[in-house]
């Protein structure tokens, strides 16, 4: 498929999948413990603005109105394709939560599964 041909929804959730479950989790690490960072440095910038903190939930569901602002300047393929990572990254981040907290739950910065192996994510790519 070329660059500007237009995907159905299903391959946009396919190529959003490949890309949270690989390169995004490759580079950032479990979304858990990533936004939980993220909304701890948000957090302490905003120390003397906020009344609560910022949580991790709210962290990703900003982050699709940020994705929403940019597509309502200039539509871009990569914008829905990012709302649906970060949709998919608030229902991950409770199920790594429910992970922590079993008795003999994953620990903070493990991942749980990888989903897809080097050479899947290879073959996607080509």
């Amino acid at each position: 498929m070329g660059v500007n041909e237009p995907q159905s929804g299903k391959e946009m959730l396919e190529e959003t999948l490949r890309i949270v479950q690989g390169d995004r989790l490759k580079s950032y690490g479990d979304p858990l413990t990533n936004h939980e960072n993220i909304g701890g440095l948000w957090n302490w910038f905003l120390r003397k603005k906020l009344k609560e903190d910022i949580t991790s939930r709210e962290v990703a569901l900003m982050m699709v109105l940020l994705k929403v602002a940019r597509e309502m300047h200039e539509p871009k393929h990569d914008n829905p394709v990012d709302i649906a990572g970060y949709a998919y990254v608030v229902q991950q981040m409770e199920y790594l939560q429910h992970l922590r907290e079993e008795e003999d739950g994953i620990k903070e910065n493990e991942t749980p599964y990888a989903p897809y192996t080097e050479e899947q994510l290879q073959d996607d790519s080509e």
